[in-house]
Formats: structure tokens, C-alpha cells, sequence
């Protein structure tokens, strides 16, 4: 409840104790926060959806953050995924907010969604999955070539897809 008035609205959008231009629904919430404006409902509501200098404006959303990411990784994070048609065999760019992986993740890098300490490394590669030791909370380092004795090691992978 708003407790004092600045004036009428002539916009006509008084939304959260105060007066915005335009209203649409086009926008998703954290874009809308990204340009200051105010997420109800299904709608943004804002003075101008001018999108920071520092923040990157792609498909219509304003987003915090752009990193080499696959697109399984992207999606997870609720980024959206630009995939270059030059660059076959790499990652595309992948616009997001936060790096919110409800997973594993590996090398700051994937996101990954189980976990086994029983597979090999072969069946890990072979189902798409990466070996990883374990470095602290949900963050796991990949393991590469190096592989050490004392060390436990886990495959980290999405679903068990044996493509062989």
C-alpha cells in the first residue's frame, strides 16, 4: 500500500507505488530488472528498456553476463544460447543472468545434473559425461589426463546415453 502520491500518472501504469511510461509483456522478469523496470504478472513495467552498456541486449532480452558455454549448460542456467555458424565443433555464446546450475559444476564451466563414483572413465566419456574430483560445496574440477591414487574421482553427465 503506498502511504503518499507524487502526482497523477499520466502514463496510466501506477504499479508498486509508482508511475511508469510503458508496459509490456515481452520481456521476462530479469530483463526487466536489468533495465530497472518492475516485474508483475506477466509484465514489465518500465520508463525505458534501454539495456546497460555493460549488460548485452540479444533477442529482444537485456542480459547480465555472455560466456562460452555449451548449449546444455545454457539451458540449465536459463541462458539463451547463440550458436556461431563459423565455429563447428566449439561452443556458441551463451547470454545469461546468473550461473544458477541446480547440479554439478565442473570447472565453473558445465553444469552437470548426476553423479556416480562406480563408473569407469571410458563409460564416462562414452555416455558424454566428464571425470572430475570433487573440490568443494557442488564444484568439481575435471580430472583431464591426470589421474592420482589418493584422489576419488567421479563421472559427472547428464543422462546415461550409450551411443555405441
Amino acid at each position: 500500500m503506498c502511504y503518499f502520491s507524487t502526482g497523477p500518472c499520466s502514463s496510466g501504469h501506477y504499479v508498486n507505488c509508482q508511475c511508469y511510461v510503458h508496459r509490456a509483456a515481452i520481456y521476462n522478469a530479469a530483463s526487466c530488472e536489468n533495465f530497472g523496470g518492475y516485474y508483475t504478472n506477466g509484465r514489465c513495467y518500465y520508463n525505458s528498456s534501454h539495456c546497460p552498456d555493460s549488460y548485452h541486449s540479444i533477442n529482444g532480452q537485456c542480459y547480465r553476463q555472455a560466456s562460452r558455454y555449451s548449449r546444455s549448460t545454457c539451458l540449465k542456467i536459463g541462458g539463451y544460447y547463440d550458436f556461431p555458424s563459423t565455429s563447428a565443433g566449439t561452443n556458441g555464446t551463451c547470454y545469461y543472468n546468473r550461473f544458477n546450475c541446480h547440479g554439478f559444476i565442473v570447472d565453473q564451466q558445465y553444469c552437470m545434473m548426476n553423479r556416480s563414483a562406480t563408473y569407469s572413465r571410458a563409460t564416462c566419456v562414452n555416455i558424454g559425461g566428464i571425470c572430475g574430483y570433487y573440490d568443494t560445496g557442488r564444484h568439481y574440477g575435471s580430472a583431464g589426463s591426470h589421474v592420482y591414487s589418493d584422489e576419488t574421482y567421479y563421472c559427472l553427465y547428464d543422462t546415461f546415453n550409450c551411443t555405441g
